[in-house]
């Protein structure tokens, strides 16, 4: 598959989640990196490159969801970013027009971590033109 030597970039605060993440994404081929907060993600997202990111709320409360989250996908520019959240899922209605690949709804399936990873991959490569 094309898209197995991707990178992503996971954010979370909890390390069992960040843990279980990069492990299930290595597994699968991808090359995964975990930082624990957003202030991190937007120094490192300066300093390197990503296919993808998948970024939590870390622990912001639901009045501020978006503005850590906002943060991050503007320094992550063209890559897209999903929404990694145990926020109930209607605090990011909207998300698209904001910017963001989905949402991605904790607890999760593995599978469907797996399939939201590789549609948004893959779609993010037929949106470029010359691709």
């Amino acid at each position: 598959m094309p898209h197995r030597r991707a990178s992503i970039l996971i954010i979370d605060d909890d390390p069992a989640i960040r843990d279980l993440a990069y492990q299930t994404l290595q597994d699968e081929g991808y090359r995964a990196v975990t930082l624990a907060s957003h202030a991190e993600a937007v120094r490192h997202l300066a300093a390197f490159r990503f296919n993808l990111v998948l970024a939590d709320t870390a622990g912001a409360a639901k009045a501020d969801a978006w503005s850590a989250l906002e943060e991050v996908r503007a320094a992550a520019g063209e890559t897209p970013v999903l929404i990694f959240s145990a926020h109930h899922p209607s605090v990011f209605t909207g998300y698209a027009e904001r910017g963001f690949a989905g949402v991605i709804a904790k607890p999760f399936d593995l599978d469907e971590l797996l399939t939201t990873v590789q549609a948004t991959l893959t779609w993010r490569d037929e949106d470029r033109p010359g691709q």
